[in-house]
């Protein structure tokens, strides 16, 4: 059991930023991103839910290895303590939680709902941490392969979500989006005042930030955390935080429009 454990959590040192671990990683994203783009739209309704259950089942698995990687402290003998800082409520996180509802509710608003999260929010917070992983390498290999693809994941998803919905691209179907977006902050909001508090009368110091805005713990965002720092209030953190995300999605939804909007003039004016 020692050596199976010490083989499934290999240490090695952590990846640097742009080397060839990371280099491979985007490539093979950047590849799957184009498959999704162009055959997305192929995709029925039954084939699309059926791939996107197999994504989401292997997200899980990933998550689970993530929790007892940081969670084994010792192989000799076993002895597991859970670091409440990996609670798996963040924003990259949201996917476990948004993809049961595009793979399991008939075609409607809320399921829209959240193919527009996909499609926006959730492929910004993919392609960031793909471009600029930051510090979710580590020094146990799995956990660093288990970052890439989660990421990888989600921005090969969200790309999907275009290419699938190409048609229903605009401003009411974006909104959507938003919408599942302010639930997502709204709910880490609440747990990480209950969460607190629940950790703390039962004895547990452990850092618990969900979606890294807990008005207990300074954030570790890049630029947010300086701003932090600088003796910026929490509810303003809190609003750059909310403007941050909404200006990308809102960007990156103007920018899925245009372009998708280019291509299909393009086929009609070949088909003409």
């Amino acid at each position: 059991m020692k050596e199976f454990l010490e083989l499934l959590f290999f240490r090695t040192d952590v990846p640097p930023l742009f080397g060839w671990f990371h280099i491979v990683s985007l490539i093979l994203i950047i590849t799957g991103c184009v498959f999704a783009g162009i055959y997305g739209k192929n995709f029925t309704d039954k084939g699309l839910r059926r791939f996107l259950f197999w994504t989401w089942i292997f997200l899980i698995i990933g998550e689970i290895y993530r929790e007892f990687a940081f969670g084994i402290q010792s192989t000799d003998p076993i002895s597991l303590s859970y670091p409440w800082f990996i609670f798996p409520f963040q924003f990259c996180s949201s996917p476990l939680y948004a993809l049961p509802f595009v793979i399991f509710l008939p075609e409607g608003r809320v399921r829209t709902a959240f193919m527009a999260f996909l499609t926006t929010f959730c492929f910004f917070g993919g392609a960031v941490v793909m471009i600029y992983p930051g510090d979710v390498f580590y020094t146990v290999l799995g956990v660093s392969i288990q970052a890439m693809t989660h990421h990888g994941a989600m921005a090969i998803v969200g790309i999907l979500m275009v290419s699938y919905n190409a048609k229903k691209l605009k401003p009411s179907f974006y909104l959507k989006g938003g919408i599942v977006y302010a639930g997502f902050v709204a709910t880490a909001m609440v747990l990480n005042v209950v969460g607190y508090n629940l950790l703390r009368a039962n004895g547990i110091g452990d850092t618990f930030n969900l979606f890294y805005i807990s008005p207990y713990f300074p954030t570790t965002l890049p630029i947010l955390a300086d701003i932090q720092q600088a003796g910026a209030p929490y509810p303003v953190v809190v609003l750059i935080y909310l403007a941050t995300f909404i200006t990308a999605a809102s960007i990156i939804a103007a920018s899925e429009y245009f372009i998708t909007r280019a291509i299909q003039k393009r086929k009609a004016a070949k088909a003409a």
